[in-house]
């Protein structure tokens, strides 16, 4: 299952139907603090977290939480301006610079659930 995290209920919407048209199935949060009780209530479950390093800033810290919860997940961060560069090997976790194609965010999510 796929973790998205997104403010915007109408963008939270449309990714995770884009997700779901994949072939993956999605349980989605309007931000991070509602995600990790998300997490917390069943880890195994999820294998990507999907979230937007603009609304969440502070990307190692928030990585970690989850990897806390549980290890072994993946992340796709999206952003739009500069910031924070995590220190997690790219086997881990992808950074995709908005505005993205569709194809980008299908190709993070393929190269991390294989």
């Amino acid at each position: 299952m796929i973790l998205v995290i997104e403010r915007d209920f109408a963008m939270r919407q449309a990714l995770a139907l884009y997700v779901e048209s994949l072939g993956f199935t999605t349980q989605s949060a309007p931000d991070a603090s509602a995600a990790l009780v998300l997490c917390g209530h069943g880890p195994e479950r999820f294998r990507v977290v999907i979230f937007d390093a603009d609304q969440n800033p502070q990307i190692d810290s928030l990585v970690k939480s989850f990897l806390s919860l549980r290890e072994g997940l993946r992340f796709i961060v999206t952003y739009g301006f500069g910031g924070e560069t995590p220190e997690f090997p790219s086997s881990q976790l992808r950074m995709i610079r908005k505005p993205y194609e569709p194809q980008e965010l299908h190709e993070a999510l393929k190269s991390l659930m294989s």
